[in-house]
């Protein structure tokens, strides 16, 4: 099991998503994507309205790194595994695909799932958890508040 309560409280806090593909001359795409899920213990998926770059990149590389992180909280998770793309419509992953339904109404026609099988899930967080352990994590909240000014 790769996605546990942790994980998943995680992904359904966040706002973004950062999903990052190698094209075929080995250069990185990184994407910020605003519409995912998860899907039982071992898969993620995100809604690809535009069919991006990297998209394309998956033809060539499946290989693919998808990051979760609370930006107040500097703290979330990285995920690694194998991606493929799938239109909305298609008969395969209708399951998959009923997660996104109810969310994007009319649009649906004009999107894509990029499906991800996740092998493994690492735990990331900001320098300051390790050197300031001692900190409460509402501190570390209200410092990143006033250093951003809000």
């Amino acid at each position: 099991m790769i996605l546990g309560f942790r994980e998943k409280s995680a992904i359904k806090a966040s706002r973004l998503c950062w999903l990052v593909t190698v094209d075929e001359h080995g250069a990185q795409h990184c994407l910020p994507k605003a519409r995912f899920s998860y899907f039982g213990d071992n898969q993620l998926l995100i809604a690809d309205l535009a069919i991006s770059e990297c998209v394309d990149n998956l033809a060539d590389n499946p290989r693919v790194c998808v990051s979760f992180a609370d930006v107040h909280k500097r703290h979330g998770y990285k995920f690694t595994g194998l991606a493929e793309f799938v239109m909305f419509g298609s008969e395969r992953l209708r399951r998959q695909q009923r997660v996104f339904a109810a969310s994007l109404g009319s649009s649906i026609a004009r999107m894509g799932l990029i499906v991800v099988t996740l092998d493994s899930a690492t735990e990331i967080q900001a320098p300051s958890y390790l050197l300031y352990p001692e900190t409460l994590e509402t501190e570390k909240i209200a410092e990143i508040l006033r250093s951003y000014g809000l």
